[in-house]
């Protein structure tokens, strides 16, 4: 699922710092640092943000109708002078005519009957519904033909798994299932979506079509469960205050309450300097009823004693962060889905400076969003919009807090944000991927909901959050090869190449430059190991810069993972 933005960090005012720290020969720089371990946090905490658990599930039809085999049928042949569809009541017969009004008084063999009986099939199935369409036995010679038409449901649902008690805490789906009459469907894809949405499940269907007339078809389930999933991964991704090694863990823990919940841990750290980054995140996700809708949270505690050009100041950054989310799926279809989802967040984020309290942040927020899913034909396309608004109360930092980290912020800021990923196939083992970001305010907006360049999303040549703004737009391409390598345990290799921009503007207010436009470029390789080992590494250098401060070069950068 494309990632959703999640900022939990703020920027301190060069002014700030010279009222709080002692005076140095290289403000700048010491400026540029803080602004880097601080904006590190928000690129930690977007990267292991959970996504919702979005399943799959996979359906086949099995036909077991008998029928004249359609080469003896070839040799059958009589005028059709009518054709009446007996049973059809979902879709009128006006719409039906479709399959045979053009060979009325013409001659057609029993073969094409057949044929003229999948047509009026294909035409319950454009409409969304399953149907059973017999050619019965009559007086072909007369010409006037009835096609029986039964419109089932399912007479038996059969579940083959070792979930304990699973067919009865699944019988509010089952149960509705087995009302359907006929069998739209849309309805039955989104039922089985569902489930499999739900934590750990995965489902396999068959559906049969009914062995004898006016009988009902079966389908039969095989559902399995994951009750725990773990990550590992190592990158070189943070800054030259934090890191710049960084060691990720994550670890999904699926139905352990019996409520087909998710719970998420995460955690962070610098495996040779821990003290210079700890950060613990929890994340829950449960369905609530059996519609689809789904409610959570997400808590999380980050903490940096960065070192390098801070390291002599004593820097202490801190921030507690939380989100409340409802997720529901206005649509669900194996082909695509449109979820909506609203949150309230709140940030608490502190820093320190020799001891001395520098910076303070108590910020509250509200969004709401819709995200459309597509497949395509040899790819994939998301697009998704969030509308965000700020909140006052419940210990909410006002504006003319001397702490703030962005003094001039209005109470109830506003911003819209759209994102866009398409995933194409070019030719054999060539595949592009396109990213972009847009974001508008109107307002001066808290530093951690700014639109940010550099990390591993846009500007992968920059740190972190080298440039960030209230508005902006930023874009990502990249070309992938796959390749065979021909090595032992090795596999799904590929080569790819990047090339991204962003561009922000800031409005007037407590910030030290307007407008900023960064850009880089890269190559690499990524492969996988044994199935559960996947890495990347690759080059990265800048193009583009309007302000030049980021002390950023060319750069090898790396990650590697490991699943369990």
């Amino acid at each position: 699922m494309p990632i959703r933005k999640y900022h939990i960090a703020g920027l301190l005012s060069l002014s700030l710092l010279l009222a709080t720290a002692p005076t140095r020969p290289a403000h700048a720089q010491t400026d540029a640092a803080l602004d880097r371990t601080l904006a590190n946090q928000a690129e930690l905490l977007r990267r292991v943000k959970p996504s919702p658990k979005q399943g799959q599930i996979d359906i086949t039809v099995v036909d077991e109708r008998k029928q004249i085999p359609e080469e003896e049928a070839e040799g059958i042949t009589f005028t059709l002078r009518s054709l009446v569809v007996d049973g059809a009541k979902t879709v009128p017969q006006e719409q039906l005519t479709a399959a045979w009004k053009d060979k009325l008084n013409t001659t057609i063999s029993l073969a094409e009957l057949y044929r003229i009986a999948r047509e009026i099939e294909a035409i319950y199935r454009q409409e969304g519904y399953f149907s059973d369409v017999i050619v019965p036995h009559q007086d072909f010679d007369s010409g006037h033909i009835v096609i029986k038409l039964y419109e089932p449901g399912f007479d038996e649902i059969t579940i083959e798994s070792d979930i304990p008690n699973i067919d009865t805490r699944l019988a509010p789906y089952i149960d509705r299932l087995l009302g359907f009459a006929p069998v739209p469907v849309a309805e039955v894809e989104r039922i089985l979506l569902l489930m499999s949405d739900l934590g750990g499940l995965t489902i396999d269907g068959v559906a049969t079509r009914p062995d004898a007339p006016g009988k009902g078809g079966r389908l039969h389930l095989r559902i399995t469960r994951t009750p725990m999933a773990a990550q590992v991964g190592l990158d070189n991704f943070g800054s030259r205050e934090i890191g710049r090694a960084e060691l990720t863990g994550t670890i999904d823990l699926n139905d352990q309450l019996g409520l087909f919940e998710t719970t998420t841990i995460a955690g962070v750290t610098v495996p040779n300097q821990p003290s210079e980054l700890y950060l613990l995140q929890l994340s829950q996700d449960y369905p609530i009823g059996s519609n689809g809708l789904h409610a959570g949270y997400t808590v999380a505690y980050v903490g940096s004693k960065p070192g390098g050009a801070l390291e002599s100041l004593n820097v202490n950054a801190q921030t507690v962060s939380g989100t409340l989310f409802v997720r529901y799926p206005f649509i669900r279809r194996i082909s695509h889905s449109l979820f909506g989802t609203a949150e309230v967040n709140f940030e608490n984020s502190d820093l320190r400076i020799g001891g001395n309290h520098a910076g303070r942040d108590r910020y509250r927020w509200a969004t709401a969003g819709l995200s459309y899913d597509q497949e395509l034909e040899q790819g994939f396309f998301n697009l998704e919009g969030t509308w965000g608004i700020g909140l006052r109360g419940l210990g909410y930092t006002t504006s003319d807090d001397p702490l703030s980290s962005r003094p001039g912020v209005p109470d109830h800021y506003r911003f819209t944000q759209l994102n866009a990923l398409l995933q194409h196939a070019l030719w054999e083992g060539g595949a592009l991927t396109l990213q972009g970001t847009l974001q508008y305010s109107p307002d001066p907006l808290p530093p951690s909901l700014q639109l940010d360049l550099g990390g591993s999303r846009y500007g992968r040549g920059f740190d972190s959050a080298t440039a960030k703004g209230d508005s902006g737009v930023a874009v990502s391409l990249e070309l992938n090869q796959t390749f065979n390598a021909n090595l032992p345990h090795i596999s799904d290799t590929s080569a790819f190449t990047f090339v991204d921009y962003g561009y922000v503007r800031n409005h007037d207010v407590g910030v030290d430059y307007r407008t900023q436009a960064l850009g880089s470029v890269g190559v690499g390789v990524r492969a996988r190991v044994n199935d559960n080992i996947q890495g990347q590494v690759y080059v990265s250098t800048p193009w583009k810069e309007d302000n030049d401060f980021s002390e950023t070069g060319t750069r090898i950068m790396f990650r590697i993972a490991a699943s369990f």
